[in-house]
């Protein structure tokens, strides 16, 4: 799950979420990841939360004057929207390099 796809000059970015379960809790992470225009993923940002609940999820993302706009849901139970510069959050990706043969 996550987001749709936004354009930048160097491809496709992405917000995912990733779950891990500790005591039977599930807990949700996100990543932005890049994939240039192979669709090979090429950039990857550290973990990060929205607002430090266990159940957590972006629902879309788009650019919108230098930002881009996340919405995400809460808890299952309410919406939110986050808004970051575009240029922080490429600025957080680090290469990922392909262990495909």
């Amino acid at each position: 799950g996550g987001s749709q796809g936004v354009h930048l000059p160097d491809g496709l970015l992405f917000v995912v979420h990733e779950v891990t379960a500790d005591d039977g809790r599930r807990a949700y992470s996100h990543r932005f990841v890049l994939l240039d225009r192979g669709n090979r993923i090429v950039g990857l940002s550290p973990p990060f939360d929205f607002a430090g609940h266990e159940v957590e999820f972006c629902a879309g993302l788009a650019p919108r004057n230098g930002d881009l706009l996340l919405t995400f849901g809460v808890g299952d139970r309410s919406a939110a929207l986050c808004v970051v510069d575009a240029d922080e959050v490429t600025g957080t990706l680090q290469p990922h390099v392909s262990s495909e043969v």
